[in-house]
């Protein structure tokens, strides 16, 4: 289990958002899974302009065995499950609907 977050925000202090730190790691840590586990998942919502490579990576490796699930909540929902959260404070409702 690859948790966005954890690796953009708690490991590395980095911004989301194009070019950001954490696309490299997580390109590597999709290859090392690749390489080392019989499963490897991704967890996060991404933006994909911004993370088109770690997606053509994805491909390049993994080709058409890649599973894709999406929940499809109203954002009030989105919001209230982050208010829950231990980072709830970083960011709030302005941050989550740009």
């Amino acid at each position: 289990m690859i948790p966005q977050d954890i690796i953009r925000r708690e490991m590395l202090w980095a911004n989301d958002g194009i070019d950001t730190a954490a696309l490299p790691m997580l390109i590597s840590l999709l290859q090392y899974g690749y390489e080392n586990s019989e499963i490897t998942i991704i967890e996060s919502i991404f933006k994909s302009v911004w993370y088109w490579p770690l997606f053509e990576k994805a491909v390049q490796i993994y080709g058409e065995n890649i599973y894709a699930y999406y929940y499809e909540l109203p954002f009030e929902e989105t919001f209230k499950r982050h208010e829950t959260k231990s980072n709830r404070f970083d960011f709030g409702e302005e941050e989550m609907r740009s």
